[in-house]
């Protein structure tokens, strides 16, 4: 590690998320809903079953 990128240093890097997008209301709503969740799950599980099943070994 370089001088220059050390905390303190010229180039340092800030780690601050002030600026970082917050997330939607909608968004929101679907993170916190476990039928929605459990939608998610279950297709996640059959395109994974698919690709493990449907290869051509």
């Amino acid at each position: 590690m370089t001088d220059e990128n050390r905390p303190g240093g010229e180039n340092h890097y800030s780690l601050s998320l002030d600026h970082a997008p917050l997330p939607t209301e909608r968004t929101l709503r679907r993170r916190r809903s476990p039928i929605f969740q459990a939608g998610r799950f279950i297709f996640t599980n059959l395109r994974l079953a698919r690709m493990i099943f449907g290869g051509r070994h």
